[in-house]
């Protein structure tokens, strides 16, 4: 088995004290335990370190047993599958026993513990994803999964096609892998493309929570060009996107990275065809964030008023997302004169307010009939009315109402 180490990682997260204690309680009866995963690709890559899944030749039961003993929080994730969480100091570690996996239908599997490392490793989906960690940082790699992170290369332990079948959101996983790690072209493997492609159909078994999980997280990536072109080529983002375009993500990728537009899945979802994108919305679990954003970007596209008076009603990161996303339909950019001008409208604030009205109205419908007009009438001369104008155009319909 080859060993790798280096102080060019990034080891901070192995010297926190939840991830010492959690590996103390685990180990301290003598079972193996490594960390494994996202925590492993990531450290080699200097990345910032998310979520911490370990992985031990303990069964669930010891890993139980051991997590009471030391007065830890237990959640039973899954104890049919090995699986298990503790919480430490609030922070929450997944582990699972090492395993085989023994029947897979596609998207459910029977597993078998095991002791052997080796075991565990054939089971995953990429050889990247086999790599275990000591705590003191060593990489065990039993299937040359680290040579392949480090080449840009992603690659599925065995037969692709084989793979696939046992769990057909592999799919979905490849292409988000490949966006994140698989950055350099020449690395790619057109025949785990093909395998990609030829397993279409079963993407129809799996639930739509699953695929938009994958899914944002391909939307999220620094720059998902690369995958998303993949997936539209190979037809497997026609079968979860009906109708998705993307000639606009480009462009918008663009705008976004000059104009430093925060990330966000809905924006580069909505680029990829704004006629669609409220059926989308209707499939996929959205959280209520992600729903709200969407709702309001679509009424700001929709609203005819100047970017400034956008900007002010719906803020400046909402309303450069929408315009970033109209332009690029267009094939056009923004200016510095756009960015201005959403900049100005978003540190504005309305000069009167409900008291200012008092003097002339009582609180009824007549007073808040005449807030909005006033406002109207500010947002027609684009935010440039001052309190005194506003003022002045109050007074002035106050005496004719009374003259009246």
């Amino acid at each position: 088995m080859k060993k790798y180490n280096s102080d060019r990682w990034n080891m901070t997260w192995l010297k926190s004290k939840p991830v010492n204690i959690i590996w103390k309680v685990l180990s301290s009866k003598g079972a193996k335990v490594y960390f494994v995963g996202g925590c492993v690709r990531d450290s080699v890559q200097a990345r910032k370190i998310k979520d911490i899944d370990i992985a031990t030749d303990a069964l669930p039961s010891e890993v139980i047993e051991l997590a009471k003993l030391a007065n830890l929080k237990v959640i039973k994730t899954g104890l049919e599958h090995g699986s298990v969480a503790i919480i430490v100091q609030n922070e929450r570690f997944d582990i699972t026993t090492f395993r085989s996996d023994i029947v897979t239908d596609g998207r459910h599997s029977t597993v078998k513990f095991s002791l052997n490392i080796l075991d565990d490793a054939m089971r995953r989906d990429f050889t990247m994803n086999a790599l275990y960690m000591t705590i003191d940082g060593e990489i065990l790699d039993p299937i040359s999964g680290f040579e392949d992170l480090v080449s840009g290369r992603v690659r599925f332990i065995g037969e692709p096609e084989k793979r696939i079948r046992e769990d057909y959101l592999r799919v979905l996983r490849y292409f988000r892998f490949l966006t994140i790690y698989g950055e350099k072209a020449e690395s790619l493997d057109h025949s785990t493309v093909d395998a990609c492609s030829n397993a279409i159909f079963g993407l129809k078994t799996l639930s739509n929570d699953r695929i938009w999980e994958e899914l944002q997280k391909i939307l999220l990536a620094d720059n998902p060009n690369l995958s998303l072109k993949l997936m539209y080529s190979s037809g497997v983002l026609e079968a979860i996107l009906p109708f998705a375009k993307l000639e606009n993500l480009h462009r918008f990728l663009i705008l976004e990275k000059k104009f430093k537009i925060k990330f966000k899945e809905i924006n580069r979802l909505a680029v990829l065809n704004l006629s669609q994108v409220r059926f989308w919305a209707k499939r996929f679990p959205f959280k209520r964030e992600q729903r709200r954003w969407l709702d309001t970007l679509l009424v700001n596209l929709n609203d005819s008023s100047s970017l400034r008076v956008r900007s002010y009603k719906y803020g400046a990161d909402l309303t450069i997302s929408a315009y970033a996303i109209f332009k690029s339909h267009l094939s056009k950019t923004l200016d510095s004169k756009d960015l201005a001008e959403i900049n100005a409208g978003s540190s504005q604030s309305f000069p009167i307010n409900n008291s200012d009205l008092l003097e002339y109205y009582s609180q009824s419908k007549a007073l808040g009939d005449e807030f909005k007009r006033l406002k109207d009438l500010w947002f027609s001369s684009n935010l440039e009315l001052d309190r005194h104008n506003l003022l002045t155009e109050l007074k002035k319909k106050a005496e004719a109402k009374d003259i009246g």
